[in-house]
């Protein structure tokens, strides 16, 4: 209910029911300025672009939920390279005792800050750049988003660096390689 009642369509709602009731109400020079609209130009001009952006937002919701499984299963694949590849004679042997918990947490920590940063709030909205108690949100949300975005980013260094860890171990580069695709 919270994102259907904001300031914006509240401010929409009241200027339609202000012109319906300019246009029907207010005469000039004793002629009123409503008119005769068939209403079949008056449904295709609302619900023809109400359609369209629903299906464009619908298909827009099925792309991002395309990716974000696309990601799930290349950190799902790249946790279990770290857990379950083994090579040679026991090369596993050779790596930090707590190498694959570490990998877990490194992982962890980089679809908590992602699922953080992909469900901030926006602040695109027009009451972010026209007012001043919108520009403070705005610039405080922009630095949080920033600093999680500097994070996912200090993530993935570190998911590298844990492939390096296994080619130290003796992992051969092109299993190493692998897990970088």
């Amino acid at each position: 209910f919270k994102f259907l009642v904001t300031m914006e369509s509240l401010f929409l709602s009241i200027i339609s029911v202000a012109s319906v009731l300019l246009f029907s109400l207010y005469e000039v020079k004793g002629q009123r300025l409503a008119v005769n609209v068939s209403w079949a130009f008056i449904s295709f001009a609302i619900v023809m672009p109400l359609t369209n952006s629903l299906n464009e937002a619908f298909r827009r919701r099925e792309e991002a939920l395309s990716l974000i499984s696309d990601v799930k299963a290349y950190l799902l694949s790249y946790y279990q390279g770290h857990r379950d590849w083994d090579w040679g004679e026991n090369g596993r042997k050779r790596l930090p005792a707590n190498h694959v918990s570490h990998v877990r947490f490194i992982i962890a920590s980089l679809v908590t800050d992602m699922r953080d940063l992909l469900t901030s709030p926006p602040t695109a909205r027009q009451i972010h750049f026209h007012t001043a108690k919108g520009r403070t949100q705005r610039r405080k949300m922009r630095a949080i988003q920033h600093e999680i975005s500097a994070r996912c980013c200090e993530h993935f260094d570190r998911v590298s660096l844990a492939v390096e860890e296994l080619k130290y171990g003796g992992m051969p580069g092109n299993e190493s390689a692998r897990l970088r695709q």
